[in-house]
C-alpha cells in the first residue's frame, strides 16, 4: 500500500476552469485539492471519480477507504504555476507534517492533476 500522500499525488483531479487571472486559477486549483480530499476522507468514491481525470480513476480502486477515512486532512500551502497547470504544495499531518504535492493540469479543458 502506498503512503497516503503518494497515493493522493497519483490521482488526477478535474474541475472546470474559465480564462481568468492566474491567481484565480491558482485558487481554483487549490480549492480542487480541498474538494477532493473532503470527498476522499468522507469515503465518497463517486464524488472522487467526478473530480479525477479518466487516467487516474483507476487508482481509486486501490484506495484503502476505511483507513483513509481515519486520516486528518492535508493542509494546502500554495500553488506554483507550471506550463500546463499548477503544483499544489500540501503538508500531511498524518506523516509528521511531511510536504507532498499535487500536480494540477488541464485535461479536456478542465483542471486536473497528475
Amino acid at each position: 500500500m502506498l503512503p497516503r500522500c503518494r497515493a493522493l499525488a497519483l490521482l488526477s483531479l478535474s474541475l472546470s476552469f474559465a480564462a481568468c487571472a492566474a491567481d484565480e486559477r491558482a485558487a481554483t486549483a487549490m480549492q480542487l485539492v480541498d474538494e477532493f480530499q473532503t470527498a476522499l476522507l468522507a469515503g465518497d468514491e463517486r464524488r472522487c471519480r467526478k473530480l479525477v481525470t479518466e487516467a487516474s480513476a483507476q487508482a481509486l480502486a486501490s484506495i484503502p477507504w476505511d483507513a483513509v477515512a481515519k486520516k486528518k486532512p492535508v493542509t494546502v500551502q500554495g500553488a506554483e504555476p507550471l506550463d500546463s497547470g499548477y503544483r499544489i504544495a500540501v503538508l500531511d499531518p498524518n506523516d509528521g507534517g511531511r510536504r507532498a504535492e499535487f500536480i494540477v493540469v488541464r485535461e479536456y479543458g478542465r483542471l486536473g492533476s497528475n
